[in-house]
């Protein structure tokens, strides 16, 4: 979206479904959008640190005028995918008590068992964890975005939004005090539709793309 952003634009996601839950994720891949970094040539990290926007923006069914009795919700998720499988970090919510509101949300201190793999059933798998090791392969980073609600039979629509996603990967005894170059900062700026990404890094540490 090209205004309403935390400035300006943002990313917008719609979802529809019936009871239950959905969810969808999203990678930067390739290309000058890649959003990477290879543990095993690059440098092992030990914690991550995450922050993002997220907006419940609307939540109808089917037009935008939901009773108050009907709750809902969006959640985002940090997304890791690594070897051919997804992992997600916890889901930070906005419901519809919040709509049109921007959450702000800033994690700090996470290490690889704080992500769990998600199964073909969407559903998480405890104690399955990345490598974030001097041996793991190459990780890309992006986000799982779900939508809830407990309506039997009917469909609704949720529309959500992210901005100012950003990583830092510390490699070091803690994620508080880590001495340059030891940590890489990666930043994702999201505008419109597509995103865009960039990337910085700090003096020893190279971002291949």
């Amino acid at each position: 979206m090209a205004s309403g952003g935390l400035p300006g634009s943002y990313q917008q996601v719609l979802l529809t479904l019936r009871e239950g839950l959905i969810r969808t994720s999203h990678l930067r891949a390739s290309g000058a959008s890649a959003f990477k970094w290879n543990p095993s040539t690059q440098g092992a990290f030990t914690f991550v640190d995450y922050s993002f926007n997220l907006v419940m923006t609307n939540y109808y069914n089917p037009a935008p005028n939901t009773p108050a009795s009907e709750a809902g919700a969006v959640g985002y998720a940090l997304l890791v995918s690594q070897g051919g499988q997804l992992y997600i970090a916890m889901t930070e919510i906005a419901n519809t008590a919040q709509n049109k509101q921007w959450v702000s949300i800033n994690r700090t201190n996470f290490t690889a068992s704080s992500f769990n793999r998600v199964n073909s059933n969407g559903l998480q798998v405890t104690g399955d964890n990345p490598n974030f090791s001097a041996s793991g392969s190459e990780i890309t980073f992006g986000y799982a975005m779900g939508v809830s609600h407990g309506s039997s039979g009917v469909f609704k629509a949720t529309e959500s939004g992210i901005d100012n996603y950003s990583l830092t990967l510390h490699n070091g005894d803690n994620g508080a005090a880590v001495p340059e170059p030891a940590t890489a900062t990666l930043t994702i700026l999201l505008f419109g539709i597509a995103g865009v990404a960039s990337a910085k890094r700090k003096k020893a540490w190279a971002i291949q793309r």
